[in-house]
């Protein structure tokens, strides 16, 4: 027999079904932590009664905790745990998970909030039926219009705060919540820009949503639990952290002259307060970002 007939009389037995490649998760969920670990067992308990739970990724990135925040994985196998040596504040811990997400939607949840286990089925159910929307938020979350850098600035002097937007009014800003986006809007603003520290991420993604003509949506039918915030570092690296986070705000939306105006004020406010420390932190752009004294 010829080749080319025995080739011809050559069967392949095709397969009874067709093989199951497993599907990753749908829902990237971040916490950025430090020092807080009673806070984050209890926000990471919650998660793991989440349902479905396969449909969800955990990523916890530990900024330098010293009260043994970063060895919770012994009670949380399921959980993905990057330990950083130092304090490199929130805009690049969170980039650090965000790069290792594999979800359709990433979930930045702060530490101090315990979701039902329905929660981030629910979010991203809402976000999956209005292609319209950028982000959503469960309730509570505080919401706001867009601030002015003058009225950030006004905050960080401790005078009047924002107002919030009345309960069902379409937000633009919410801050110190948890907020579900997705991760290819993420990937498009190159994730959180690295001239803020603490300060500043989320404001920059509500803006940037907001550009982009996003809607951002806060479910008062998705509640959360949310415990005491946790005390800031407190101090001189913080506040001026804080001005400068609002000052690269304000540069970045509305010009060299408004982050100019910002950072003077502050300087000459802290010069004359006698807040000598704050004001060579701003004078320096300080940040927190790992070099920051003490980190």
């Amino acid at each position: 027999m010829r080749p080319l007939d025995m080739m011809s009389k050559t069967t392949h037995k095709m397969p009874d079904a067709p093989i199951e490649v497993p599907l990753g998760p749908r829902t990237s969920v971040l916490v950025v932590t430090r020092d807080c670990a009673d806070a984050l067992r209890r926000c990471l308990a919650a998660l793991e009664a989440s349902v479905p739970r396969e449909a969800i990724e955990i990523t916890v990135v530990d900024n330098g905790s010293r009260d043994g925040s970063a060895q919770l994985d012994g009670e949380f196998p399921g959980a993905n745990f990057l330990r950083l040596p130092k304090n490199f504040g929130y805009t690049k811990a969170a980039n650090i998970g965000i790069r290792g997400a594999k979800g359709e939607y990433v979930f930045l949840l702060p530490p101090t909030i315990e979701v039902a286990p329905d929660t981030v089925a629910r979010l991203t159910a809402r976000m999956d039926a209005e292609a319209e929307l950028g982000a959503v938020c469960p309730a509570p979350a505080s919401a706001y219009p867009l601030p002015s850098p003058e009225q950030l600035y006004a905050e960080w002097k401790g005078r009047t705060g924002l107002q919030e937007v009345p309960a069902g009014a379409a937000a633009v800003y919410v801050r110190d919540s948890a907020i579900l986006v997705r991760r290819t809007f993420l990937a498009g603003m190159r994730n959180f820009d690295p001239r803020y520290g603490d300060f500043g991420a989320q404001l920059d993604l509500c803006r940037q949503l907001r550009n982009a003509g996003k809607k951002l949506a806060v479910l008062p039918e998705v509640r959360v639990q949310r415990n005491p915030a946790l005390a800031g570092e407190g101090g001189t690296v913080d506040t001026a952290d804080r001005l400068n986070g609002i000052a690269a705000y304000a540069g970045k939306y509305h010009g060299f002259g408004s982050a100019f105006k910002i950072r003077l004020g502050a300087a000459l406010s802290s010069l004359f307060g006698f807040r000598f420390g704050v004001l060579s932190g701003i004078l320096g752009g300080q940040k927190i970002d790992g070099d920051q004294p003490g980190a």
